[in-house]
């Protein structure tokens, strides 16, 4: 499963090897009289009545309508409010290189479409830029979104998100779509490109380990832990069959202000295979989180849950270190490295003890200046995006992790300025 992954993110194979079936005039057709379908339903703008306007493309200029008539000329059309057509015109027809964006995109998460236009019609390779900043490359036929499809983000790097088929303009068979953090939701979506319905699985970053189960809109509504037993091939895309777990369900538990919503004693299925609680090795530290596997460098190991602060709201419970920033991710420029903003998440006194609250770990890995692990996000099913620890470096079964809080030193507790004190001391100035 890695390495199929590995190969949609590495080459183009996925997209070039996979040819759809041709769509019939009747499914365009009946695609033009839809309305939850991905494409442009635009072939001749001649045929739409009046036009809202026509500009110039290079300059902006409002022009007649009646040059779309003329000789062929590069323009941007508006057939109703709010849409936009660019491209190369002729006879009231787009040819070549163009875009279309409109309501009726935006309503399916879309800002635009990129394209090559025949006739007037979208056919061939196209991209579709998403709202959440995410990039599709797929396949069109008369106008609309038909054949395999991959997507892409760009988190320093450009990292596959989405592995799909589209079949007149709606998604079509299993889908696999990567949340942050590494996991991905695989199944079959609705018409409008969510997962709704049973039989969806979210897969945790060891491709192995998952929660399978009811889904709306991409909420886990309710499930079990569940394991990949087998793998077909269907189309060029890996569809994965999952063996349910004895234990309890899971569900979507956002914690709140107040309270902690989650069963509170519930482990984690991939927390619970990847670290375990024990006695800590460091001075003073109580209980410290142990690898209960070989853990390569980059692994998510466990979450970081509890109340949830939002921005601005006071927090009853603040002074005693368990209070971090939800999204590492959003870090200010340099000089101010660790000041954060946004939601926080907080474990209250009485959730700290593994007594009487374990469905989490990360807060019993204890603080060093030197460690193996590191603060990142993860977007889980059950609890939200949500702070999560990962190594840095390789780590052995047995071994403690280890992380640096990054406190702001004029708020830390007095251990922590101990301990960098501590740290400071012994450290050799050359």
């Amino acid at each position: 499963m890695a390495e199929w992954l590995h190969s949609c993110q590495k080459t183009l194979d996925f997209l070039f090897l996979n040819d759809p079936e041709d769509l019939t005039n009747e499914e365009i057709e009946a695609c033009d009289r839809a309305e939850d379908v991905l494409g442009d339903p635009y072939g001749s703008v001649l045929e739409c009545g009046e036009l809202v306007r026509v500009e110039e493309h290079s300059t902006g200029e409002e022009v007649s309508t009646e040059v779309l008539r003329g000789k062929p000329r590069k323009l941007v059309v508006h057939p109703r409010e709010g849409e936009a057509l660019l491209g190369r015109w002729v006879a009231g027809r787009r040819e070549g290189p163009g875009t279309a964006s409109g309501p009726w995109l935006e309503k399916m998460g879309v800002k635009a479409i990129y394209g090559t236009y025949r006739d007037g019609r979208l056919w061939g390779q196209g991209k579709m830029v998403l709202a959440s900043g995410t990039t599709r490359q797929g396949w069109f036929q008369g106008g609309w979104m038909h054949g395999p499809c991959r997507g892409w983000r760009m988190d320093g790097d450009q990292k596959v998100e989405f592995i799909g088929h589209y079949r007149a303009g709606r998604p079509h068979g299993v889908c696999w779509t990567m949340t942050k953090g590494g996991g991905w939701l695989v199944g079959r979506q609705d018409r409008r490109g969510e997962y709704t319905g049973a039989d969806i699985a979210f897969l945790y970053p060891d491709l192995s380990t998952a929660i399978l189960g009811e889904f709306c809109h991409g909420v886990l509504v309710r499930g079990r832990a569940a394991t990949i037993t087998t793998t077909v091939m269907e189309d060029g895309l890996l569809v994965p069959s999952f063996t349910t777990l004895p234990g309890k369900e899971f569900s979507y538990w956002p914690s709140t202000l107040q309270k902690v919503v989650c069963p509170l004693n519930q482990a984690d299925p991939y927390e619970s295979r990847m670290v375990e609680v024990g006695v800590s090795k460091l001075e003073d530290s109580g209980e410290g989180l142990y690898a209960r596997t070989h853990l390569p460098a980059s692994t998510i190991v466990a979450f970081y849950n509890g109340i949830r602060v939002p921005q601005g709201a006071a927090n009853p419970h603040q002074g005693h270190g368990y209070c971090i920033y939800v999204d590492w991710g959003k870090q200010l420029p340099f000089p101010f490295p660790w000041v954060k903003e946004g939601e926080m998440i907080d474990i209250p006194e009485k959730y700290q003890s593994t007594k009487d609250y374990s469905a989490t770990l990360a807060h019993k890995a204890n603080h060093t200046f030197i460690h193996n692990c590191e603060f990142t996000n993860f977007c889980h099913p059950c609890y939200g995006l949500i702070p999560a620890i990962r190594t840095t470096i390789e780590v052995a079964k047995g071994e403690e992790l280890t992380i640096h809080y990054n406190l702001d030193m004029k708020d830390a507790p007095d251990w922590y300025l101990a301990a960098w004190e501590t740290a400071n001391s012994s450290s050799v100035i050359c």
